[in-house]
């Protein structure tokens, strides 16, 4: 994924696995750069 605003994201789709939302928010704020709240509002 790119966006001009923000870094660029790579990630991998794996059918049986599930990833926690807390983990997905980590990754949202950590390696996307994005705030808690708009984290928060894709999840």
């Amino acid at each position: 994924m790119e966006s001009p605003s923000r870094p660029p994201f790579t990630f991998a789709f794996h059918d049986k696995a599930t990833i926690p939302g807390g983990l997905v928010r980590k990754i949202l704020v950590r390696d996307v750069e994005l705030d808690e709240d708009e984290a928060r509002k894709l999840l």
